[in-house]
């Protein structure tokens, strides 16, 4: 069962398991994202529910489930931070007991790397890893890490029930969404992007990989309780990199203006939106060291290997 299956993940997800044989069910929230025709038209066990949080006949719901795949969230929302715990921490929690009283073999949650951090505006900032203490910053985060510290609580004694938590960082395709799309725009109207001099460097992450390494938690057998991962690309990106992908994929060439990282500093404080400029300009990096589910060459089991 997969929740978020008209997102951007989710669809991407839907695809490639309904291609490769799995048998979904695919939960989709009234009144949000449909589902994409050519998704709806090949999935038949599509359930429309108005709230996670709130009440749902989970005994029929998850009758005959497997495995749960979590990837239905709020993010990218002005929405109070009542709404981001509403839908990020309690229907986390609504689904995580729903699951274990029904006994399902695993349960996915797409986490975000936010839990650890925003990052640093230094360039050659450590990359985060999952031993490290989270240190999660507004709303969204928050509420991401504290659904993860409920799993966690819930999942940490159950003996038929496996707990994987997945930590990605910012998602790309050729197909943009999000903040993406907003730089997408600005070096579509062909403006100069100011961009640190001394250069950033971000961990992203494509979207067949993250699709892959969610497949994968399903193929794998976990054994030892709950599992955190971090993924990211092997190759960390730069604001000027970024923008010359996002440049050809307009069929434009980005003009990238390079400024000293003090400047682009002092602009974000005075303007008061040092959040967004620590976004666009600072660094984030996940230990690559990340893992997807692999044949293993030396054992009949699978084993978990590096993205």
């Amino acid at each position: 069962m997969i929740t978020g299956a008209a997102g951007f993940v989710g669809t991407a997800l839907c695809h490639q398991l309904h291609r490769q044989g799995y048998a979904l069910r695919v939960l989709i929230r009234r009144g949000g994202t449909l589902l994409p025709d050519d998704l709806a038209k090949v999935l038949d066990d599509v359930v429309v529910v108005d709230d996670l949080a709130e009440p749902l006949p989970w005994p029929t719901l998850l009758d005959g489930v497997e495995s749960v795949i979590h990837l239905a969230a709020r993010a990218h929302s002005t929405a109070s931070p009542d709404l981001f715990f509403h839908d990020n921490l309690d229907a986390t929690v609504a689904l995580g007991v729903a699951a274990l009283k029904a006994k399902v073999a695993r349960f996915i949650f797409l986490s975000t790397v936010k839990v650890n951090g925003e990052g640093v505006w230094d360039c050659d900032h450590h990359p985060y890893k999952a031993s490290d203490k989270p240190c999660p910053q507004g709303a969204y985060a928050v509420s991401k890490w504290r659904g993860e510290q409920e799993l966690q609580r819930l999942f940490r004694d159950s003996g038929t029930s496996k707990l994987v938590v997945v930590r990605s960082p910012l998602v790309y395709s050729s197909s943009v969404k999000g903040n993406l799309a907003g730089l997408q725009r600005w070096v579509g109207y062909g403006l100069p992007l100011p961009v640190p001099w001394s250069g950033n460097r971000r961990s992203l992450i494509a979207l067949d990989k993250l699709v892959d390494c969610i497949k994968g938690c399903l193929d794998c057998r976990v054994t030892d309780g709950e599992r955190l991962l971090l993924l990211a690309d092997q190759e960390d990106w730069s604001t000027a990199r970024l923008a010359q992908f996002l440049a050809q994929n307009s069929g434009k060439s980005a003009r990238i203006l390079r400024v000293p990282a003090s400047l682009l500093r002092l602009v974000a404080v005075v303007s008061q939106q040092e959040e967004i400029f620590l976004k666009l300009y600072g660094s984030l990096r996940v230990d690559s060291r990340g893992l997807v589910c692999g044949e293993s060459e030396t054992k009949g089991d699978r084993s978990f290997s590096a993205l």
